[in-house]
């Protein structure tokens, strides 16, 4: 029977039932579950030849099929686990033990769906280290409910600086993220983003009294419009808003 894991990490309790090693690899069965959102078991076969396989949701594949993601997750997160045990010499928990780590975009080849839950997860795993990370992840910057972000940013002589640290928060959106911490400010493709910017130019110059510029920022907009259903409405507010702008000026 396939099963999620509790994350429970050494628990002596079934001691007498289950060796120190079976509960690590539960452990890691755990983790792997939460960070995948399916059921995670990993799977030795004996004949006709030893096998590493797990089984994944409903399907059960060899070590080598899993995508380079999911591989990278387990081979950095299994070295973490043995690690921790080896410097423990088989005594004391994981969960009790302080520790430090740092990650180095763990992110990596990893959905977004997954990339919000590894870091949560890891804490989870080790809630008594401290865990420097690296990342370029929104995804991953929006899961810390607490901690500190550093900014690194590059100055004019093409230095990096670290900014002023600052807490993290439950509930950031990623779109917060990406705005405050990671300074994106455009939203789409930057042919659409092109058209848009010749859009406000122009509707800047209608505002003025420019009577052309007022043509060609509709023809933008309705060009715009045919892009997506998103555009379309948003397109349309800002016709409606130039329009009621323009009729007031007019006196209308």
């Amino acid at each position: 029977m396939v099963r999620i894991c509790r994350v429970d990490l050494m628990n002596s309790e079934n001691g007498t039932t289950k060796t120190r090693s079976r509960q690590i690899v539960q452990t890691l069965e755990g983790v792997l579950s939460e960070i995948t959102g399916q059921p995670f078991l990993f799977h030795v076969t004996t004949y006709p030849q030893p096998n590493l396989l797990v089984k994944w949701a409903s399907s059960e594949l060899p070590f080598n099929l899993l995508p380079d993601g999911l591989r990278s997750i387990i081979g950095w997160v299994v070295d973490a686990v043995v690690m921790m045990d080896a410097w423990l010499q088989g005594n004391g928990r994981i969960l009790d033990t302080e520790a430090v780590f740092l990650l180095d975009e763990p992110e990596s080849h990893l959905h977004p769906v997954w990339q919000r839950r590894i870091l949560p997860a890891f804490q989870r795993l080790f809630p008594k280290a401290q865990i420097f990370v690296a990342t370029h992840s929104p995804f991953v910057i929006a899961s810390l409910n607490h901690g500190w972000i550093h900014r690194l940013t590059i100055d004019p002589n093409g230095q990096v600086a670290p900014s002023q640290p600052e807490p993290a928060s439950a509930g950031d959106s990623y779109i917060s993220v990406l705005e405050d911490i990671m300074g994106l400010e455009e939203w789409y493709d930057p042919e659409t983003e092109k058209l848009l910017a010749d859009f406000r130019a122009e509707r800047d110059k209608a505002f003025q009294g420019d009577g052309a510029a007022k043509v060609k920022a509709v023809q933008l907009a309705e060009q715009l419009g045919n892009r997506s259903m998103e555009l379309r409405y948003t397109m349309g507010r800002e016709l409606h808003q130039m329009e009621r702008r323009l009729g007031k000026a007019e006196g209308k």
